[in-house]
């Protein structure tokens, strides 16, 4: 063996008998390798030992991808034609024939005749003892392996020009598909599957072949709203609306500047003009316009691009009824002041500037209504997030808002809605409101409140007849409401994570609720002592970790109570409801006549109650197998007061 460079090619023995070249080579080395050259060593004998196994391995296997004797240009259909011969012989090849025997130790002799040059003998061996010793079926399994990697082999050198003959004749892909699930599917169902894929998969399939491209045009055609994707191009995007006829609302939110290819507002008014200028120009009703570089002057022209006029001389209807302008930053008060002026914005019912530069002043005017210079037919309005809105506001008499959301504005210190009777507010969200001190709420017809995590509130007063959900999470600063008359609460108090809220408040609040079904007061750790409920309609109690809470008396129909980690609870007692002449005036619904609570089942978790000493009221209820009691950790409870039945301890 000998040590030398790549370019050594005299390839000579040891070293110094090679002579030449190879002498010249290794005496131009690379310095510290012995005066020996070149930059990559290597063992001669060992070199050409390891390229001759190389070279035999790679005439195996292209040995072994060879195909039959007659299959190269011929079908497969052919080829098993000419294997199994022109006078009907096929049928009588077996391993039993006379004149067809196995070769002593293999297979027979016509399988190897036929497909010796494509496999080797042992592996045509193998499929013939696979396939039961039968020749016929160990043709067609090797017809099969030898015309799939030919195809292969063909396909990857040039796939347009086998694409004729590696498709399969009508009559053997008939012989071998199934049935035809998508067929079977239907209309109803093709178009369900269809709203799992986006407009440009759709796209895709509807050029696959007739069926799919009918599918998919009834699917655009129920289709009522788009968001193009941000891989489009501009061209794409208007391509895709005037695809769907019956659109009522279009977001391009996903197209916006950070991620799409709407890079300033000639994109978004391109698009807009496509979408007026297409099939769904009737019914188009919403445009979201989130992300995108939209300013004060292009607000009403945007609206103005999807005008109509039914006469020829007749006045223009604008027929778009909700915009949203969320974080397009440089929209402000001029943008809301010039809609609230122009006819196209007069029209609307819906706005969002969430993530704007508009302030609170500029959102009273937009809710004050005709007076005050607002749209006089609004009944959404949305500025979440406009960090400009400042200090103290106050809702406009006038508002015809339905909803408002007001969520994370930082600055925000004093809420003030004091709506006449008539006023139709139904869903007011003031959440995250960090600063915000004081929310006074007089709305006759509002139905849901949510003002959870504004965690100095401390001023809270609400006149609300017809409230139904009320949220106060993690109002930190909160403990007590100065006002609370909310007669009508029936869903859910939630006052989780008030820790400052106090016992007597938290009582006031459930007995000024008759009516309520859920109440939940997880992490009060204030709350000490008693705590006392009397209903006829409450259902659930969750009172999680308030940790100095001494003992829990409860008197209605519950389903389930949840006092887990209350390390100071003593004892609790579940009682029936009271009568009506104890807890009811008979003014309600719920006080209609006596609650049976038989029929109910109680699931109840004390977990980690380590000074539970007393469980009051739920033997019936666990005798009559309805009570499911987790008592784990409650380490302090005698063994005569743990109720009978399914109990985990």
């Amino acid at each position: 063996l000998d040590w030398s460079s790549d370019e050594d090619d005299d390839g000579a023995g040891p070293s110094g008998s090679g002579g030449g070249e190879s002498s010249k080579k290794r005496t131009s080395g690379k310095p510290g390798w012995g005066g020996w050259g070149g930059n990559k060593g290597h063992v001669h004998g060992l070199d050409r030992k390891l390229a001759a196994a190389r070279a035999a391995d790679a005439d195996a296997r292209s040995t072994a991808k060879r195909p039959a004797f007659a299959l190269r240009d011929a079908p497969a259909s052919d080829a098993r034609r000419g294997a199994r011969g022109t006078n009907g012989d096929a049928g009588n090849f077996s391993a039993n024939s006379p004149g067809v025997g196995a070769r002593r130790g293999g297979a027979p002799e016509p399988l190897a005749a036929m497909f010796g040059d494509a496999l080797p003998a042992d592996a045509i061996e193998d499929v013939y003892r696979q396939c039961g010793c039968s020749v016929e079926s160990a043709i067609e399994a090797l017809l099969a392996l030898t015309t799939n990697g030919d195809d292969k082999k063909r396909a990857e050198r040039d796939p347009t020009a086998t694409a004729d003959a590696t498709a399969p004749s009508p009559s053997s892909s008939s012989e071998r598909a199934g049935p035809d699930l998508w067929d079977a599917l239907p209309a109803e169902l093709r178009l369900l599957v269809l709203d799992h894929l986006g407009p440009k998969d759709a796209a895709r399939a509807a050029r696959t072949c007739r069926d799919l491209a009918e599918t998919v045009r009834a699917w655009r055609a129920n289709k009522k709203h788009v968001a193009p994707p941000a891989t489009l191009t501009v061209a794409g995007v208007c391509s895709l609306l005037r695809a769907y006829p019956n659109l009522e609302s279009v977001s391009l939110r996903r197209c916006a500047k950070k991620h799409g290819c709407l890079r300033d507002v000639s994109d978004v008014f391109r698009v807009l003009r496509a979408a007026a200028s297409g099939p769904a120009a009737r019914t188009l009703r919403s445009i979201d316009l989130e992300g995108c570089d939209v300013a004060d002057a292009d607000v009403v022209a945007l609206l103005e691009t999807f005008a109509t006029f039914p006469e020829p001389e007749g006045t223009a209807e604008y027929p778009i009824s909700e915009l949203k302008l969320g974080k397009c930053a440089r929209v402000t008060d001029k943008a809301l002041a010039a809609l609230a002026a122009h006819p196209a914005g007069r029209a609307l019912r819906s706005v969002s500037v969430a993530g704007t530069a508009v302030t609170a002043a500029g959102a009273k005017a937009a809710l004050g209504g005709v007076a005050a210079g607002g749209f006089p037919l609004l009944e959404r309005f949305d500025f979440s997030g406009c960090l400009d809105a400042k200090g103290a506001v106050a809702l406009p008499p006038l508002a015809t808002v339905k909803a408002l959301r007001a969520l994370y504005l930082p600055a925000l210190t004093a809420l003030t809605a004091q709506l006449p009777n008539h006023a139709g507010l139904v869903e007011m969200h003031v959440s995250q409101c960090v600063n915000l001190t004081s929310l006074h709420v007089s709305a006759a017809s509002l139905k849901r409140l949510n003002a959870s995590q504004c965690k100095r509130l401390s001023r809270l007063e609400l006149h609300c007849l017809s409230l139904e959900a009320l949220n106060l999470q993690h109002c930190s600063s909160l403990t007590g409401p100065l006002a609370f008359n909310c007669r009508g609460l029936s869903e859910e108090l939630n006052v989780s994570g008030c820790v400052s809220l106090r016992t007597e408040a938290l009582r006031a609040m459930a007995a000024g609720s008759p009516a309520l079904l859920r109440f939940r007061m997880e992490g009060c750790a204030s709350l000490e002592g008693e705590l006392l409920f009397a209903s006829r309609a409450l259902r659930e109690v969750v009172a999680d970790g308030c940790g100095r809470l001494v003992s829990l008396r409860i008197a209605a129909p519950l389903t389930r109570v949840s006092a887990r980690r209350c390390k100071s609870l003593t004892a609790v007692w579940i009682e029936p409801p009271p009568d009506l002449e104890e807890g009811g005036d008979g003014d309600g619904d719920h006080d209609a006549g006596p609650i049976s609570v038989s029929i109910h089942s109680l699931r109840l978790d004390l977990r980690n109650c380590v000074s539970l000493t007393r469980l009051v009221g739920i033997r019936a209820a666990a005798l009559e197998g309805r009570l499911d009691a987790d008592l784990v950790g409650c380490l302090s409870l005698p063994q005569n007061a743990r109720p009978p039945g399914r109990i985990r301890e």
